[in-house]
């Protein structure tokens, strides 16, 4: 019966009177059941929430993965073709994307995700910066130091950011 109630308890939200009356029909003790009900709320809450917040992670890591491809491909070539100044925003646009996108896409898949982000962020922003000085010696493009500086301060607004969503939810 205890499991049966456990169950029953678990898969719905039941309201503290519909709870004593459950504990009532069942016999037992309301103080041990009580404890566990806080305990099953607050796991599957945590739960819920934590992959809510990778869902969100990845779906925001694929957007800027998406407008990272658009940046370098499309939108690079119309400005090049079309004789536009756009304060050079062409040419490092997708270090901006590309470091927002491996930062929430490489975050969303973390063990420790959403405990250790600030620290599975850093790493991910300084693996961008060490690849942004090394395209040369990989033959994958040139050093340019304003590409650097895109990947080191969009890293530090989405520190920023992390920052402050650790403080709001305690993690």
């Amino acid at each position: 019966m205890a499991c049966h109630l456990r169950q029953s308890i678990s898969l719905s939200t039941f309201k503290h009177i519909t709870i004593r009356a459950r504990i009532a029909q069942f016999g037992v003790r309301h103080r041990n059941l009580k404890i566990w009900i806080k305990a099953a709320l607050f796991l599957n809450g945590s739960i819920k929430i934590n992959i809510l917040f990778r869902k969100t992670f990845l779906s925001i890591g694929i957007a800027a993965l998406i407008l990272t491809a658009i940046g370098d491909s499309i939108y690079r070539n119309w400005i090049y073709s079309n004789n536009y100044f756009d304060f050079g925003l062409a040419n490092y646009l997708p270090s901006i994307t590309g470091t927002i996108s491996a930062v929430f896409l490489l975050c969303s898949v973390s063990r420790n995700f959403p405990g250790d982000i600030v620290k599975s962020a850093s790493s991910v922003i300084v693996g961008c910066a060490l690849y942004e000085m090394l395209q040369p010696v990989f033959r994958t493009g040139v050093f340019d130091w304003q590409d650097l500086i895109a990947v080191l301060l969009t890293g530090i607004v989405v520190l920023l950011v992390f920052k402050a969503f650790s403080k709001k939810t305690g993690t």
